[in-house]
């Protein structure tokens, strides 16, 4: 590999590894039920969230945390109604998650500071390591052919994928990482754990898995058990 080469490598890993920092949000002065709602949160988190780059939504999987910190006037009563409103503005600015079931891990904190006068409600998020970031040719076109019937059905692709895993193994995980991922995948296949395979797979080839209608996830889990049995899983 050229010097050249190396470089634009080193390039695409590091804007590849940007995708994952994590954004924030800060919502001040929140003293009425009224500041919670969505026609007033929405601006402020979506000026927010282009400020910060981004520019549409995704299918990644994320973790969320929100720090509430209530004075005297409090917005909501419990911490339910500050995460469930906060998340559906969020949603709806269409600028980070495109549905609030890519949320795998969420963590509200609450403390109260009685000497404070409003509430202030600080959220961070951050997409789960360990995702690939597209979509590669070779499944996509076994996706289509798949999708046309015919004797390709979804196994073509769920094979495919999964003797390339280390071909596409996520830019921001590690060699050993990758190797217990991998790892914890072949014992679902070898326990015939279907929804744990299924879901490995969403977690972290999620962009890929949108192509794969759920009603075929028997035929894309076979493809993956054909592989195991063929021991073509491994660098």
């Amino acid at each position: 590999m050229s010097a050249v080469d190396s470089q634009q490598l080193a390039e695409l890993i590091l804007r590849q590894r940007s995708l994952f920092k994590a954004v924030k949000i800060v919502l001040p002065n929140l003293a009425s039920d009224q500041d919670l709602w969505r026609p007033r949160t929405k601006p402020v988190i979506a000026e927010q969230l282009r400020s910060q780059g981004r520019t549409a939504s995704d299918t990644y999987r994320y973790e969320v945390a929100i720090d509430i910190v209530e004075g005297k006037k409090r917005p909501a009563s419990d911490i339910d109604n500050y995460a469930k409103r906060i998340v559906d503005a969020i949603s709806q600015s269409q600028l980070l998650w495109r549905d609030d079931d890519q949320i795998d891990k969420m963590a509200v904190r609450r403390r109260r500071e009685p000497r404070r006068d409003d509430t202030r409600v600080v959220i961070r998020a951050r997409r789960i390591c360990g995702q690939h970031t597209g979509v590669p040719s070779f499944f996509r076109a076994c996706c289509h052919e798949a999708s046309r019937g015919g004797g390709c059905t979804y196994a073509h692709p769920g094979y495919h994928l999964t003797i390339h895993l280390w071909s596409q193994q996520p830019y921001d995980v590690d060699d050993g990482e990758w190797a217990k991922e991998t790892g914890r995948l072949t014992h679902a296949l070898e326990q015939h754990d279907d929804d744990g395979v299924w879901n490995w797979f969403k977690e972290h080839f999620p962009k890929c898995m949108k192509l794969v209608p759920t009603r075929r996830k028997a035929q894309f889990v076979a493809g993956a058990r054909q592989a195991c049995d063929e021991e073509k899983i491994g660098p």
